[in-house]
């Protein structure tokens, strides 16, 4: 403080400025010398009119020396979160509030009157030009985040490596979509608002475009490329992904601000629009994969990051709604609306939670990180409806129901593993039961989307890839919730392994609502997995649903297998060609699964390299979806042959003392299940039917009915499957008397199709 008011005196008598006004000087001083600390941490806001006489330019000096408070706001008042009023000057307001465990900030208004604030709902910012807005210096606590539940399996973090068959074709064609990124383009908003007036590279996609107000989210293509890259690169070498994504860590580190402040949107948009939550949380798990791949730079920027964020004068706005859910029938009002402008600007539906707990559970995660989730974002409201399980807390909750309400229930999951408090894991099954009974579709894509109504059991199959952005459509499919889902369903299966419910979940996820998005070229990534009539061309523009698939494409090999805690066994949670090195009592297994399936049912597994005989638990996935009662299984080793049996919808644990070259044989038989169509979107005279086989979705391609909108198949008796449908191959079956074909919806890229096509006698 001493330092910068001896600026002040200096700059009054140096003959050089002369010409300057007083005011015009400590403008300068202040752009040069707090800019960069002040302007881009506090969102200071400072007119000409508040420093248009030394009187004034005086005021805001002593003011911004105020002991204990982060910034001053001239011209601004906060209402709603009033704590109480007196009649005080500036020095005493600071005193009361300072002396006040609830103050957060206080208003000086006019020339005695003192207003203190505390957290409250309905926090707003209003224009007063009587008044004077100040923010305290909360105290954070940044002792390391004790986790108060263990979760019994941990998924994979390397030394998964997948053979040909459908999941390495999908990472592959992802490594391939990730190879067109270029870092210049990815840091080109880092470096504009760094400085750099012509930064090399470009601004395009979403980065730059309509998608937000008033141009774009600003670093999210950044936040895109570093979650499929780090999660790619825990598995597979490549050096050109692995040369870009250190290039745009350390081009991120180079534009950091001094306080920390390492996004790529202004610090004055952190209380608007998508940014601080949407972009936030991408470049959150962006920099927490590249920490996992093995990038020393990732995790000291974030923690850095947070550190200004958590304490940041903007977070009053960030409080939750009072409650409950307010939207009635629609048209949805617009965000940017003034009556939106106050409280809750951080909506949890938009990622605005997870970034919080995806840090504190992270090797450098603080108790200020769990504090400001649970202060901010924490809706008691809604966690008590979801217990309820009340539908309308899902498909009217304020102010667009959307499928990204999966990540407020991912941070949801952070926080009671955090925690232990058991109302937020109530919470989260009521969350999930519904979510999973009224709004997935057959294949296991979403069935909601914000800007329109969802009810529950809605179904709408009204979107094609010809226009999926309709004004008058239904957009559903959404891939990104697709992957949320999957996420959410592994975070449950840690905490419950033998539900193989939550496996079942993530496999048909993967299978019809992630892989079926990216074609086996990699030159984009569908944003919906549409069920009628023509897919999405695929995009390369770092769109929200790029941004997940990505993420999960990347990080595919995790979901395969899941080891037990404190080396107790290893859980085999999906089949697909493939090898993992696990340790176990002081030495290294390599296990191998060989199988083609889903094309082929035949499954072999074999512990390839065992130094020594160790007893442990294989556990392997006996799915619900199995044709039969029981998996028949085979373990063969040096002792001879030994004989199991599995019940479908669950694990069978296999405990034994394993030794090297032991084999474990079974089939995954798979069968044919119709699914009726009950949703809204239906066609008069028709039964609506979709074709399953195991947890394959199939898809009827053939001549499409344009006076039905869609595929016509007569068939006398729909449930007798074998009176009208015989098998061609191993996934392909044609209809009796038709040229119709059922194929796996991964499979189709731009024929025609319908996943619930027109039946009639």
């Amino acid at each position: 403080r001493f330092h910068f008011i001896a600026q002040v005196f200096v700059v009054q008598n140096m003959s050089i400025l002369s010409s300057l006004t007083m005011a015009e000087a400590v403008w300068i001083l202040m752009l040069g010398c707090l800019w960069a600390q002040a302007a881009a941490q506090q969102h200071l806001y400072l007119s000409e009119k508040a420093i248009a006489s030394n009187d004034a330019v005086t005021k805001i000096l002593l003011e911004r020396t105020l002991a204990g408070f982060l910034t001053v706001q001239p011209g601004v008042r906060a209402i709603n979160g009033l704590l109480a009023t007196s009649n005080a000057t500036v020095n005493s307001c600071q005193s009361q509030c300072l002396q006040e465990a609830r103050c957060i900030s206080f208003n000086h208004i006019s020339s005695n009157i003192c207003e203190l604030n505390t957290w409250n709902s309905r926090y707003l910012l209003q224009p007063n030009p009587t008044s004077t807005y100040y923010f305290r210096n909360l105290s954070r606590n940044t002792s390391a985040v004790v986790q108060a539940v263990q979760e019994q399996l941990q998924a994979p973090l390397r030394n998964v490596s997948l053979s040909e068959g459908i999941f390495h074709t999908a990472f592959e064609a992802n490594r391939r979509y990730l190879q067109l990124y270029n870092s210049d383009d990815l840091l080109f908003w880092f470096r504009k608002r760094h400085g750099d007036a012509h930064p090399p590279g470009r601004s395009w996609g979403w980065d730059y475009g309509s998608v937000d107000m008033p141009s774009g989210l600003k670093g999210s293509a950044a936040g895109c490329f570093l979650m499929g890259s780090g999660g790619l690169l825990r598995w597979a070498n490549d050096s050109q992904l692995q040369a870009n994504l250190d290039a745009v860590v350390a081009g991120i580190a180079a534009c950091q601000d001094d306080n920390g402040y390492i996004m790529a949107f202004p610090p004055n948009e952190t209380d608007c629009q998508e940014n601080p939550n949407y972009v936030t949380s991408w470049i959150t798990h962006g920099l927490l994969a590249a920490h996992a791949s093995g990038n020393s730079q990732a995790l000291t920027l974030l923690r850095q990051h947070f550190d200004w964020f958590n304490s940041n004068p903007q977070l009053p706005l960030f409080l939750p709604p009072l409650g409950g859910p307010e939207v009635k029938d629609g048209p949805f009002p617009n965000k940017h609306q003034p009556q939106f402008q106050q409280g809750h600007l951080i909506y949890i539906i938009y990622q605005g939670i997870i970034h919080n707990t995806r840090l504190a559970r992270s090797p450098v995660g603080q108790q200020q990180d769990v504090d400001v989730a649970e202060q901010l974002y924490k809706e008691d409201w809604w966690l008590s409806q979801l217990i309820a399980r009340n539908l309308t807390a899902i498909w009217k909750r304020t102010y667009y129901p959307h499928n990204y309400l999966i990540t407020a229930a991912e941070a949801y999951m952070d926080l009671y593993l955090i925690t232990g408090n058991t109302t937020y894991l109530a919470a989260i099954d009521g969350f999930y039961d519904m979510f999973h009974s009224h709004w997935l579709h057959v294949g296991g894509s979403m069935a909601i989307k914000e800007w329109k109504l969802y009810p529950p059991g809605s179904y709408y199959l009204d979107t094609t890839g010809e226009d999926p952005h309709a004004s008058n459509v239904h957009s559903t499919g959404e891939t990104c919730g697709s992957s949320f889902w999957i996420k959410l369903s592994q975070r449950l299966h840690a905490i419950r392994p033998d539900n193989e419910t939550y496996a079942a979940e993530i496999e048909r996820s993967l299978i019809n609502a992630v892989i079926s998005q990216i074609p086996p070229t990699g030159y984009g990534i569908r944003q919906f997995a549409l069920l009628h009539k023509v897919k999405m061309i695929a995009s390369n523009v770092s769109t929200c649903c790029e941004g997940q698939a990505t993420r999960i494409l990347g990080s595919l090999p995790e979901y395969l297998y899941s080891l037990a805690v404190n080396e107790q066994g290893i859980r085999v949670n999906m089949y697909a060609a493939s090898c993992i090195d696990f340790s176990l009592q002081g030495q290294i297994v390599h296990l191998c699964t060989t199988t083609n399936w889903p094309a082929d049912p035949q499954v072999t597994m074999s512990i390839m390299t065992l130094a020594r005989p160790a007893t442990t638990t294989v556990w392997l996935r006996v799915p619900a979806w199995l044709a039969g009662d029981t998996l028949n299984v085979t373990v063969e080793d040096q002792n001879g042959l030994s004989s199991f049996q599995g019940t479908p919808g669950s694990y069978l644990a296999l405990s034994r003392a394993w030794q090297q070259a032991s084999n474990i044989s079974f089939t995954l038989a798979m069968k044919l299940k119709l699914h009726y169509y009950t949703g809204l979107t239906q066609i008069e005279g028709c039964d609506r039917y979709a074709l399953t086989y195991g947890p394959v979705l199939l898809a009827a391609i053939g001549p499409f009915d344009e006076a039905l909108d869609s595929i016509l198949i007569r068939a006398a008796n729909v449930t007798a499957i074998s009176t009208w449908l015989a098998q061609t191959s191993s996934l392909e079956y044609h209809v009796i008397g038709s040229s119709v074909k059922f194929v796996p919806y991964y499979t189709i890229q731009e024929e025609l199709f319908e996943v619930y096509p027109c039946f009639v006698q």
